[in-house]
C-alpha cells in the first residue's frame, strides 16, 4: 500500500532518499513532488517513476489498463463536474429571466391601471 505524501529529493545528488527495501511491498511509504498545473505530466513521470522503485506495480499485465481505467474516470467525474456547473449556471440564468419577466409584466400592469384610473378621472 502507498500513500502519495511527501517524496524528498536530496538536492545534491537529485536522487530520492527512500531505498527501496524487499519489504516495502507492506509498509507505507511517503511522497512528494511539486505539481505545475501547465506541465501535469512531469508530476505523472515522477508518480509513476515513485511506483516503479517501490513496487512491482508494473510487472502486473494489467498495470497500463488500471492507469487507463484511473484516467478514464478522472476524466468522466472532470465532465460530471463540468456539466453540473453548466447547469447551475443555466438553471440560475433562467431563475433571473424569470423574476426579469415578472418584474416587467408588474410594471406593465402598474401602467394599465394608471391608465385606467386616469380615463376614469376624466
Amino acid at each position: 500500500m502507498v500513500i502519495i505524501f511527501d517524496y524528498l529529493e536530496d538536492e545534491q545528488s537529485n536522487e530520492t532518499r527512500f531505498e527501496p527495501s524487499p519489504s516495502s511491498q507492506s509498509q507505507l511509504s511517503l511522497f512528494s513532488a511539486n505539481f505545475d498545473p501547465s506541465n501535469p505530466l512531469d508530476f505523472l513521470h515522477e508518480v509513476f517513476d515513485f511506483i516503479a522503485q517501490i513496487s512491482n506495480f508494473f510487472e502486473k499485465e494489467s498495470a497500463e489498463k488500471e492507469i487507463v481505467l484511473v484516467v478514464h474516470v478522472a476524466k468522466a467525474k472532470k465532465a460530471k463536474s463540468t456539466v453540473e456547473v453548466k447547469v447551475t449556471a443555466k438553471k440560475k440564468l433562467k431563475e433571473e429571466k424569470l423574476v426579469a419577466m415578472e418584474k416587467k409584466r408588474r410594471k406593465r400592469k402598474q401602467r394599465r391601471r394608471k391608465r385606467r384610473t386616469k380615463k376614469a378621472v376624466q
